[in-house]
């Protein structure tokens, strides 16, 4: 976890940087013929903006939210595995910028070569 108290110099708080971010991932090798699985959490604090549509300007509060991400990776041989990771899974919204959503739920299929 990282707790941010970050000002500028005039003592106002910075926009877009969270007041707290915090990570966790496991992984794992679920069988002896390499089967390998994996999770991860990333936490992401509200964090202020800027709404630049009206005149003059407003500041905003961008929400918390949180990321989920699952991975597995399977050899074929020696030197090629087929891999699958799934992120934000669950959908969530995700707004860094104001007016801007992130991605939403991805699924990617590869092969890694060793």
């Amino acid at each position: 976890a990282t707790f941010f108290d970050s000002q500028d110099n005039n003592g106002v708080d910075e926009i877009r940087i969270p007041e707290a971010t915090a990570s966790l991932a496991v992984d794992w090798m679920v069988r002896s013929d390499g089967l390998r699985l994996g999770a991860a959490l990333d936490y992401v604090g509200d964090q202020g903006d800027t709404d630049f549509g009206p005149f003059p300007a407003r500041p905003v509060t961008l929400d918390a939210y949180t990321l989920a991400s699952i991975t597995a990776e399977y050899p074929l041989t020696d030197r090629i595995a087929v891999t699958l990771r799934g992120e934000n899974v669950f959908d969530e919204t995700v707004t860094d910028i104001y007016g801007y959503n992130g991605p939403g739920a991805g699924v990617f299929v590869g092969l890694k070569l060793k």
